[in-house]
């Protein structure tokens, strides 16, 4: 499931005459863009691992779980960069705290739903370089996406 975002441009009272040339000029250079954003996950347990574009764990790193703007549930990864939360339920945005790696954030939706008990899933987080915004890191399903974009990341550069 993606969202689709469209981004609005406002005019005051004074500009309406600017309005619609405006609106030619970026229909025409192709300026107005639609974002395909990621749905949320669909999990029925809350578990996973972070590593660094390297595919390095990283330890002690803050993830939580956030409900209406607060923190429903914290957890710390451990030296193998895995954490987990028990008896969550609902929906939350999975959260990893800035370290020296960027942050990230996922939408997430904990559900009993036998679906969900039928493909459990690992969360794989990738937290970006520090000086990056949540934009830069990633947060996969499958072991196997995780390795490819290991790959991708890790492949000499020319």
């Amino acid at each position: 499931m993606r969202r689709a975002v469209f981004f609005r441009i406002g005019f005051g009272k004074s500009s309406g005459a600017l309005a619609p040339l405006f609106f030619g000029v970026l229909t025409a250079t192709g300026a107005l863009a639609q974002l395909d954003l990621p749905g949320p996950l669909h999990l029925t347990h809350v578990e996973g691992y972070v590593f660094n574009t390297y595919g390095k764990p990283v330890t002690h790193a803050e993830v939580t779980l956030v409900r209406n703007g607060a923190v429903a549930a914290s957890a710390q990864t451990d030296d193998a960069g895995a954490f987990h939360f028990d008896k969550a339920s609902g929906n939350y945005t999975l959260h990893v705290g800035r370290t020296e790696f960027a942050p990230a954030d996922r939408d997430v939706i904990v559900t009993d739903e036998v679906v969900t008990h039928l493909e459990r899933k690992k969360l794989y987080v990738v937290v970006g370089p520090g000086v990056c915004k949540d934009e830069c890191s990633s947060v996969l399903t499958s072991k196997k996406e995780f390795q490819q974009l290991m790959k991708k990341n890790n492949a000499p550069r020319q």
